[in-house]
Parts: structure tokens; sequence; C-alpha cells
């Protein structure tokens, strides 16, 4: 560079006149503007500066301080402090150059995926109490005439006045536990597990306060529970090797069944070489049963022979802005802080049933015109066995009290008066869903024990939330349809059976939160990831955490079971509240700047 050698007068001119010039630096309101100075042997020089507040005395070597207060006006902290001077180093490592700082924020931010575990639903899939079971209903005509079956109706009632034992010698009887369209819990569910991901970021000051952001999702992940297909309910011994039906899986019995039923000729259409007996006998199950109030003393038990399923799933997400206080606490390892946090919740829940029956009642009269009793269906003890060795285990419309009733007869109307068609096939559901908003301040402590390379550190909250929900339940074909409690379809109202109802309601909903988290700098001391700088610097985290919130809405106890369409009666909302609880195991990577 070059430099005009007439710079050089007129800089030394403008330094000496800089010379006989009064410099003043942080006036402060309400302070002298001049102070005597001494130095050396100079004597006293009088030099006009910003000077020393009123009261301040005392001195050393020409220097006027005083023992008291800042000023009216003066702002010490941060900048200024005695008790923490201002530290600024650079540093170089790995080629890069770093910089320390006590003045500056320190940001940080970690990225987790979450397990998520949560309450699920309890108690019975329909109405819980003051209806009568299937069992009370039917027992009592099972045992009378014109069935006069009281053997079946011992053993399902865990009897054995008879002394009665199956085909192979082994007691039947004497069992409570045989279901014969028992009611089903619905804690047969078990817990809701789903997955998700929680983003939290942040900053810490120099003094250890801070503010800190999160958002967290949990995916809906449906639990399903199958009467048919997940429980040991009879199955059948017939051999399918040697069918094959161009298009049509001879296996198949439902499909079978359901296109004899839904034809116009009924039990007389032609399903050879199969047989129509053994096709029957083998779908037809002895699942569960629905209770519902249909305006009786007493209520219903509806049974469903074809299918019997439910289901239950759960949808989480929110945000918390948190501020941490300096500590309270704050010692070699340990900072003990208060946070206050503002909180939004968003819950959702979904409850789902779903039945199909095929519509026919069937007992063990073989005589044609015998009456048809409205909602029987006539099952053995379901224990498993083929006890008339006809090569079905459990055969509908059957006690299987011994001789092999099934298999290879002609098809005829006579063979199938046992069993009647009381309507078509049909299927019954319910969807039932909870939306829970809430919202509210929060506050707790979060407490850190460690260090930057390793610590565990951990939050308690509590929380009084305003809570506003939503309840729907929509369906149809709730009602016992084999006893005629169903509407029929018109020209002009294709589905007469179908409902929906809905609530909304607002009150309040305590909360109660506590995380543990480990903190670690794992990848440090990993080879071939060390070299990586996004790992070299990241933090291992592993954590759990655990919420409970009181007063909540859950979908498959706000239902109030109604199910009879031909009164009126349909499934309405019925609003029930209690305590939820979610846990979230998270695992992920951290980072600080």
């Amino acid at each position: 560079m070059r430099v005009q050698p007439w710079l050089t007068p007129i800089l030394s001119l403008l330094l000496l006149v800089s010379y006989a010039r009064n410099a003043q630096a942080q006036v402060v309101p309400g302070m002298q503007t001049s102070a005597v100075h001494s130095v050396g042997n100079l004597g006293s020089t009088e030099m006009p500066y910003a000077g020393l507040p009123p009261g301040y005395t005392g001195g050393n070597q020409g220097f006027v301080h005083a023992a008291g207060g800042a000023p009216d006006g003066a702002q010490p902290w941060p900048t200024i402090t005695p008790y923490d001077p201002m530290f600024s180093q650079h540093y170089t490592e790995n080629g890069l150059w770093h910089r320390i700082t006590n003045n500056s924020k320190s940001y940080w931010a970690t990225f987790d995926y979450i397990r998520t575990i949560s309450k699920g639903p309890h108690g019975i899939v329909g109405a819980e109490s003051g209806v009568q079971s299937y069992k009370d209903e039917f027992l009592p005509i099972i045992s009378n005439a014109p069935i006069s079956d009281q053997a079946t109706a011992d053993q399902f009632r865990g009897t054995n006045t008879m002394n009665l034992t199956n085909s192979i010698g082994q007691f039947a009887a004497g069992v409570p536990q045989f279901n014969y369209y028992n009611w089903q819990n619905s804690s047969q569910l078990g817990k809701n597990r789903s997955d998700g991901l929680r983003l939290r970021a942040g900053f810490f000051n120099p003094d250890d306060s801070g503010l800190s952001l999160e958002l967290l999702w949990s995916a809906r992940d449906p639990n399903t529970w199958s009467v048919r297909t997940r429980s040991a309910i009879n199955t059948t011994a017939l051999n399918y090797s040697n069918l094959d039906f161009s298009g049509n899986d001879p296996r198949d019995y439902e499909a079978t069944l359901l296109r004899v039923l839904n034809s116009p000729t009924g039990f007389l259409t032609d399903v050879a070489p199969l047989d129509l007996e053994e096709i029957i006998e083998t779908t037809l199950k002895n699942l569960r049963g629905l209770p519902v109030f249909d305006g009786s003393f007493a209520g219903t038990t509806i049974p469903f022979d074809l299918e019997f399923t439910i289901e239950h799933s759960a949808e989480q997400y929110g945000a918390v802005a948190s501020w941490y206080a300096t500590p309270i606490v704050r010692k070699k390892g340990l900072l003990v802080r208060p946070l206050v946090s503002v909180r939004y919740f968003n819950l959702g829940e979904q409850f789902r049933f779903r039945g199909r029956d095929s519509g026919l009642v069937y007992d063990n009269q073989q005589t044609l015109g015998d009456p048809l009793i409205p909602g029987l269906k006539l099952h053995p003890v379901p224990n498993g066995l083929d006890d008339n060795t006809d090569g079905i285990i459990d055969n509908a419309g059957d006690s299987e009290a011994g001789g092999g009733a099934g298999g290879g007869a002609a098809v005829d109307a006579v063979q199938f008066d046992e069993f009647k068609i009381a309507v078509a096939p049909y299927t019954a559901y319910l969807n039932a869903e909870t939306r829970t908003h809430l919202a509210g301040p929060e506050v707790g402590l979060r407490y850190d024990l460690g260090s930057d390379h390793f610590k565990f550190w951990g939050q308690t909250k509590v929380a009084l939330l305003a809570n506003h929900e939503t309840t729907r339940i929509e369906g149809d074909n709730i009602g016992a349809a084999t006893k005629g409690d169903l509407l029929n379809p018109t020209p002009t109202n294709a589905t007469p059976n179908k409902f929906s109802d809905k609530e909304d309601h607002n009150h309040v909903s305590p909360m109660f939160e506590q995380g543990i988290y480990m903190d670690a700098q794992l990848f440090h001391y990993v080879p071939v990831l060390n070299r990586i700088s996004l790992f070299d610097e990241a933090n291992f985290q592993l954590g759990y955490t655990v919420v409970v919130i009181g007063e909540v809405a859950r979908p498959h106890e706000s239902i109030k079971w109604l199910g009879n369409p031909s009164q009126g009666l349909f499934p309405k909302v019925s609003t029930s509240r209690e305590s939820w609880w979610t846990q979230y195991w998270n695992f992920g990577l951290g980072w600080t700047y």
C-alpha cells in the first residue's frame, strides 16, 4: 500500500490539537463534570471529565472513589460489573477457529424419535349394566319345549345335572366360562402404542436462564381385535385339497354362504360339489354379543355369528414454550431452576365396533314348519372338540350330542329347516371419536446434574388447562335384526337405521408431567463418527416422560347404547370423563452452539 507523504504533517497536527481537547466518556446524569487527578510529580491537574457522583470520598494516589452505590440511571449488569468480568477467547481446533465468551447465548437443539404408550380402552363393548346376557335370555328357551335341550343349557350354565361327558370321555360340563355370545371387554385391545417425533430448541443466557420451544407429534396406529381371527374360535377339519373351481376359492366358505343367503333361491342355490350343510355349520360361529337397551325392561344382547371386531387408536400433537429462570440452587454439578410454560396439546381418540351377522336363526329342530324362534342361535358348548365326529368342530345349529350330521347329503329344504332366514345378512357398526384441545400455563422445576459432557436432567410440571372437547358418533344397524328391531329400507330412505350424534363441552383439566433424561457426548469416543463434525459435536439423548391429564372424555365410554330403531332408539353421545395418561420413550441427537 502506498502512503502519501503529505499525510504525515496533517496527522501530527491533529494529534497536537486533540491533546488540548477535553474527552468525556460514560456521562451519567447527576454526576460531577470534573475531578482533580494527581499524576506523579506533575502536580495537581484539573482534568474535566465525567466525574464521580456526589458522596464518593477517599482515594488512592490522587484518584477519588467513594464507597457508595451506583447513581440513578446507571445499569451495571450485565455489561459493567466487578463480579463477573468480561471474558473472550479464540482458539483453533482441527483447523477451525472457535470463540469462547461469557457474554453470549448458548443455543441448542435436539431431534428425537419417540415411542408412545398411552392408556387404552376398558369396559364392556355395549351397555355395561342393566342388560341381560344372551345366556340369561335364551338358555331358558333352550331348556323348554320345543327345543328341550336341557343338557346343552346345563353345560352353558356350568352345571352337570346329567353327568355328561363328550365323545372321548372327557368331562364336558361345569365350566361357567363357556362362551355363548358373551360380552366383549374392550381392555382386550390393551395399551395404544405408536411412533412419533419431538423437536426441541432454545438458548441459555450466561446466567443460566433461558428459553425452550418444543414440538411433538405421535402418529395414529390403530389397535384391532377380531374375535374370529384372534381368538381360539372353533375351526374345521375338512379337507379341501381336491376342490378346484375357476375363479372361486372353495375354501372361502363365508363368501359362498353369503352368496346363498343373498340369492333368490336361498338354500336351494347350487353350491356343488360343496355341501351346503357343511358350509353353514362351519361358517357360523359363536362369537360375541352386543348388549343394548332396546326399550324392554331387561334389554337384549345382539348376537353376531360372522364377525365381531373392535378397534382403538390415538393421535397426539402439541407445542410447549418454557422460560427457565436463573437458578435457585447453583452448586458444582447441580442446577435447579424454576420454569413457567405455555402449552397446547391436542388428543384425538377413536373407537370402532363392527359386527356382521348371517341373519339366520337356528336350533335343533328338523321338522318342516317348526316355528321360528326370534333371535335364537343354537350352538354346542365351545370345547374345541369334534364331539359328533363329522369333521366339523362345534357345529352351529347342533348340540353335537352324537352322530355324524354333516357331509355329503343332497340339498333339500327339509334338511335345512333348522336354519331359518330371519333377515338378509347385515353389518352393524359404530364409530366414536373424541377430539380434546388443551391449552394453558404450567409451572415447575428443571434440575441438571452433571457436566456438559455427561449429565442427567429432568423436569416436573403441573398445570390447570382449559379443555375444549368434541365427541361424535355415527353408525348403522345397531339393533337385534333377527328379532325384528331394524327398519326396512324404502325407496325414499335406503338407510333408515343410520344415526349420528355430537356433543361439545368446555371445562378445565389438571395435568402433571414428569420427565427424566440423559445427555452424553458418546459419539466423541466412537471411531469414524468422531471424525464427522455433525456427530462429534452431538449429544446422545435418552429419556422417559409421563403425562397424566384429568377429566378427559374417552370415546368408548361416551356412548349410550340404545338399540331398537323400530322404536326410535338409536345410540347417542353421553360424555364420560376419566384420567388419561401417556408415556414417551425417546432417543435422539442434540447440538449446542
